[in-house]
């Protein structure tokens, strides 16, 4: 994913770990413009989810570039 003209980590089925994960969605909340400071984990199985204390928001991280069109959908059900 490019945001800010930059590519995240591409995670990999052997790199898709929460330390990885956690990597990922701390550098979506800094470019969002969102602070990670103390964010939980809820699910890591096939994707990785956190939920953030300082916000009322919670990051997804997905394993496969093929599902951030599901990702996105859902956002913008969840935001309209």
């Amino acid at each position: 994913m490019a945001v800010a003209g930059r590519e995240l980590t591409h995670l990999t089925e052997f790199t898709f770990r929460p330390d990885r994960t956690k990597l990922v969605a701390i550098e979506a909340c800094l470019r969002a413009g969102l602070d990670p400071e103390g964010m939980v984990l809820l699910r890591h199985q096939t994707n990785a989810v956190y939920q953030l204390t300082t916000a009322p928001v919670v990051v997804k991280v997905v394993q496969s570039r093929h599902q951030t069109h599901r990702s996105r959908r859902q956002a913008g059900a969840m935001a309209g």
